[in-house]
């Protein structure tokens, strides 16, 4: 497996501006003992950035994409859904070789420790990337609250409900969904 990051965002957790570009290949096969034989392509790119001067509002954009060929195991699958990428889909609802997504959020600042976000997304997945069509992507929306628990490291802890193709969740998590 290789892996390439670039990472230059203020926090972890909870960034408010910079840039998150992670890229990782992996071989699957007798050589490094697995019983299927496939590749596998993973990337995660992720844009922060205040959109006012005198607020702490944050706009964040993520690319995110999970490409495979070969022989790929049922549990190696893309998953779509989760508390992570296209909230409002269970997680592994729709699972294939190959997903494509895209999601953005804006994280409004209400108060010193309460922010509230409003998210949307776009994806899709599919057996070969030949398949992938624009008629065949799912939307993914819903909003959000935000309180810091911990004002000196930025952390929040998230209350999401998204909604995504007759699907609905509720996430409860330390940490931005990215």
């Amino acid at each position: 497996m290789q892996t390439i990051v670039f990472d230059n965002r203020d926090n972890i957790l909870t960034p408010t501006k910079g840039v998150f570009a992670q890229l990782v290949y992996s071989i699957h096969g007798n050589i490094t003992g697995s019983s299927h034989t496939f590749n596998r392509w993973q990337f995660d790119t992720r844009y922060y950035f205040k959109p006012f001067q005198k607020r702490e509002d944050v706009l964040a954009f993520q690319g995110y994409g999970f490409l495979s060929v070969g022989d790929i195991p049922f549990n190696e699958l893309a998953q779509m859904g989760g508390d992570m990428i296209m909230r409002g889909y269970f997680m592994g609802s729709y699972r294939d070789k190959n997903l494509l997504a895209f999601q953005s959020e804006y994280r409004l600042q209400v108060l010193k420790r309460w922010g509230i976000v409003g998210f949307v997304g776009a994806g899709g997945i599919s057996d070969s990337m030949d398949d992938f069509e624009l008629k065949n992507v799912m939307p993914s929306y819903g909003g959000g609250l935000r309180f810091k628990i911990n004002r000196k490291e930025d952390v929040n802890l998230r209350m999401d409900y998204g909604f995504g193709n007759g699907q609905q969740n509720i996430y409860f998590f330390i940490a931005e969904a990215f």
